[in-house]
């Protein structure tokens, strides 16, 4: 499984109302729960970053680059209206972008298998989410 950390500050690892764990263990925890999820990346679309990965495969800069690029494209308000999330589905893969309520630059990119259960891995996916943005 490949990680990846790219400028976390030390202050990301508080402890967030009893939760002690890194980033990076947060991706891993969810990924064990949803093994269909190749790859998560949480990133700062506003700074145009991925902060931190967790993927099946080894990712190279300018492939995480784009996945930021790509969710905040996806992301781009529509109408005035700026979405909480947005799934591309194709025959491969389910792409989840998930927006945090409170820190809307903050975002979980998720690539999956299409046999994922994804009612399940969205409520995961969310609160995982809460966590590493109130980290950040």
């Amino acid at each position: 499984m490949q990680k990846g950390f790219f400028a976390l500050s030390p202050s990301s690892a508080d402890a967030v109302a009893g939760h002690a764990l890194m980033p990076s263990e947060d991706l891993d925890l969810l990924q064990r729960q949803f093994p269909d999820c190749t790859t998560l990346a949480f990133a700062d679309i506003g700074a145009g970053m991925v902060l931190v990965t967790n993927s099946d495969a080894a990712l190279e800069q300018h492939a995480l680059n784009r996945l930021c690029a790509d969710a905040a494209a996806t992301l781009a308000a529509q109408g005035g209206l700026s979405p909480q999330a947005a799934m591309i589905c194709t025959a491969d893969e389910i792409r989840v972008i998930l927006r945090a309520d409170k820190h809307p630059d903050d975002v979980l990119i998720c690539i999956c298998n299409p046999s994922l259960d994804l009612p399940a891995f969205r409520a995961a996916a969310q609160a995982t989410l809460s966590r590493l943005a109130a980290a950040d």
